[in-house]
């Protein structure tokens, strides 16, 4: 008996020690990917208040204002894109305590294997999570650099006529 209650509590100790594994990169990616989603937007509205300030600074009297106003389309959309990233947090999480309830009477190799098609299917999910949010954030990262571009293009052109 006391050679069973041992098997059990490892058993126990290994879903939660894997648990708090699994739980602990999900969380380290969802801030990594929270991070550069939130630096986008930042940036975005940094370079937003710095369009505005040439623009008034320096063609304040000309008709070339207009044509500043071509970045900001490309920067809307980055703000955009990176707070739609930002907004995805709908993640699957195992809850460790209905697991070993659920299981506590079943042998080892059936708890672990019933716990590893958990896992495996709850990583999959999330990654699928993280692709989406990556690929907002890869459309919000282009589109920044394409009004970063714009602007410097603007500059130049209206620095040329």
């Amino acid at each position: 008996m006391n050679k069973n209650m041992t098997t059990e509590k490892d058993r126990d100790n290994l879903i939660y020690a894997i648990i708090v594994r699994c739980y602990e990169q999900e969380q380290n990616i969802r801030n990594s990917l929270d991070s550069k989603a939130y630096n986008i937007i930042g940036i975005s509205g940094i370079l937003s208040a710095f369009i505005i300030a040439v623009t008034t600074a320096f063609y304040s009297q000309t008709h070339y204002q207009l044509i500043f106003l071509l970045p900001f389309i490309p920067l809307l959309s980055s703000a955009i894109l990176g707070l739609f990233a930002y907004q995805i947090k709908c993640y699957n999480a195992i809850d460790p305590q209905r697991f070993i309830k659920e299981y506590k009477d079943k042998d080892y190799e059936t708890t672990l294997r019933r716990y590893i098609g958990t896992i495996a299917k709850t990583t999959n999910d999330n990654g699928c999570v993280h692709k989406r949010k990556a690929k907002l954030i890869k459309y919000a990262l282009w589109s920044l650099v394409i009004a970063t571009t714009l602007f410097f293009v603007t500059i130049f052109v209206t620095w040329l006529i």
